[in-house]
């Protein structure tokens, strides 16, 4: 194979999504193995090594949970669930393997997935999953923060009862999982139940604006204080049906009335794959790849 390609892969607790992508970001091949949390970082060396039996490429694009120095390739942060990653140096791999390396935080890499559209040069992208992840944007160009620590909102500030961080009362996996046990629902992906509970159950209607204006509310002051064109919403909550993403985006849109902000909502233009498609775009700029 052509040279032409970058390894991607993007790490989360539970699993690590990788796959070849070509400059142009379209996706060749991808999979995804079940995360090591002990061994994360030789399971990363495997799979650079095994794929490199199939493919042709010099580089290799990171995207991390965890805060990420993308100057040194070393996670230097996570929660206490993944605290034994913190210190895990990334140039080890890059030397193993004979490749160079770029990583970024996962929510930033979903941030910078957007850029590869090139509909916004200001926004936030606010990724919901396990916790909250917010990438932000200003003209075209990613913010870190001074120490790597640009976004990461969702461990600190809580809502108004102050017992509930933003993180938890925003996490959609948290949200997945009470409805799963409330309304007895038994899939890996309840929310496809949910479009026909919103319009049969007045319980699961209340318990899903609540979860809407949350999010509406948030986005909006994340929004403002940043004062960015657009949000882009991904993660798990991006997968719901059109129907019930509209109820948060029309929370949003209507805050706005009688202010002078113009700001769009929508859904994450690439979903599943944002993490290794925005690390892909952030090591061609790093190496100025063409």
């Amino acid at each position: 194979m052509s040279a032409k390609v970058i390894f991607a892969l993007d790490i989360g607790g539970t699993s690590i999504k990788y796959g070849i992508i070509d400059f142009k970001y379209d996706i060749l091949f991808s999979s995804s193995v079940k995360t090591k949390k002990e061994k994360m970082i030789f399971q990363i060396e495997k799979l650079i090594l095994e794929t490199k039996k199939s493919y042709d490429f010099d580089y290799v694009a990171i995207s991390s949970a965890g805060v990420v120095d993308s100057n040194s390739n070393k996670i230097i942060y996570t929660n206490s669930d993944y605290r034994v990653w913190t210190g895990f140096d990334f140039n080890i791999v890059a030397r193993n393997t004979n490749t160079k390396i770029a990583m970024i935080n996962d929510a930033n890499a979903a941030a910078i997935s957007e850029l590869v559209s090139k509909k916004h040069d200001n926004f936030v992208s606010i990724t919901l999953g396990t916790g909250l992840g917010v990438g932000i944007v200003y003209n075209g160009e990613i913010f870190q923060g001074k120490n790597f620590l640009g976004g990461e909102i969702g461990n600190n500030l809580a809502f108004k009862n102050q017992k509930e961080k933003i993180n938890e009362g925003l996490s959609f996996s948290r949200f997945n999982k009470k409805i799963s046990q409330k309304f007895k629902i038994k899939s890996k992906t309840p929310s496809v139940y949910y479009p026909k509970l919103y319009k049969e159950n007045q319980d699961f209607k209340v318990l899903f604006n609540n979860y809407a204006s949350k999010l509406a509310y948030w986005s909006f002051v994340i929004a403002i204080i940043l004062n960015v064109d657009h949000v882009y919403i991904g993660g798990a909550f991006s997968f719901v049906d059109d129907f019930l993403f509209d109820k948060a985006k029309d929370i949003f849109i209507s805050m706005q009335d009688d202010s002078p902000y113009k700001i769009s909502f929508s859904k994450a233009s690439y979903k599943n794959n944002a993490g290794i498609i925005g690390a892909t775009y952030f090591l061609k700029q790093k190496f100025n790849l063409a």
